[in-house]
């Protein structure tokens, strides 16, 4: 990385990596995840080397990513630079997101993603260009959205009649989701393959279901549910899980039902996306004799 985007940064505005009050969250997916032999291991070397760190080198190591993203945001600005010559930012749009966010040893020193905290799964989403009309530029919209939102959008812009069968809403429109949704599956390679957990999350709260341990033996055993439930206002790093607290009983009861009836209605739509003929469908799913 050149060391001019390091410069824009003080060390000493850097600020530390805030980390949860207790080492192991028990209630949490995060113990699945740790569990599997593969990412446990990579998640004690990790630790390891974190704890080795002084303070000042921690920092240190949070402003290189700063210095990472400005840098990437600097040939970001190229391309449209680039764009712009060449007469192609006259009728576009412009997007600017990523498939998820850098955890930077939050949640008692993990990193990378793998969880569906929101220092792993908020990421930006900026929408720019001539499509976009002068009431919506330089404003701020507060509805829930998805990445999945983007094709529909896409197919809206181009001209398109947008799939009614597709999951994903379009982003210039006004309806809007009741929530985001997202999903974590962890590792998926043989012979440890763990069960998944789904996130439901609104503007002040966010709800997940799981189900620790591997995938195998799971199915069926619904006593084997686990939740989380975090008011978001009041707990901003998602600490304290207020899945079993009974004054939080509505709305997790009420977060369960959304989030079901989402999973219900995304999964029926499933098959409909298909072109395959249905008889050819069923004799490939059908097992060999």
């Amino acid at each position: 990385m050149p060391k001019e985007f390091e410069d824009l940064y003080d060390i000493n505005n850097i600020p530390d990596i805030p980390q949860p009050p207790c080492h192991k969250e028990p209630d949490t997916h995060l113990v699945a995840y740790d569990a599997d032999p593969q990412s446990g291991i990579r998640y004690l070397e990790w630790r390891k080397a974190w704890e080795k760190m002084t303070p000042l080198e921690r920092r240190r190591t949070t402003l290189r990513y700063y210095a990472n993203c400005s840098w990437l945001y600097a040939y970001f600005c190229q391309v449209l630079d680039k764009l712009k010559k060449m007469g192609r930012l006259d009728n576009a749009l412009i997007v600017f997101t990523s498939d998820h966010r850098e955890m930077l040893s939050e949640r008692d020193i993990h990193f990378s993603k793998y969880c569906l905290f929101d220092s792993s799964v908020r990421v930006p989403l900026i929408l720019a260009g001539s499509v976009i009309s002068e009431k919506k530029r330089g404003t701020i919209d507060d509805r829930p959205v998805e990445l999945i939102d983007l094709v529909p959008t896409f197919v809206h812009v181009a001209g398109q009649l947008v799939n009614s069968f597709l999951p994903g809403l379009d982003l210039l429109d006004e309806p809007r989701h009741m929530g985001s949704f997202s999903e974590f599956h962890g590792r998926v390679s043989e012979p440890y393959r763990l069960a998944p957990a789904y996130m439901w999350r609104k503007k002040d709260w966010k709800f997940i279901l799981f189900i620790p341990g591997r995938m195998d033996g799971t199915v069926g055993q619904s006593g084997l549910v686990k939740g989380e439930l975090y008011n978001l206002e009041d707990d901003p790093h998602e600490w304290k899980n207020l899945y079993d607290n009974e004054k939080s009983a509505a709305v997790r009861e009420q977060w369960k039902n959304e989030l079901t009836m989402y999973l219900a209605c995304v999964w029926a739509r499933s098959p409909l996306l298909s072109e395959e003929p249905r008889e050819r469908i069923i004799q490939r799913m059908a097992p060999n004799k």
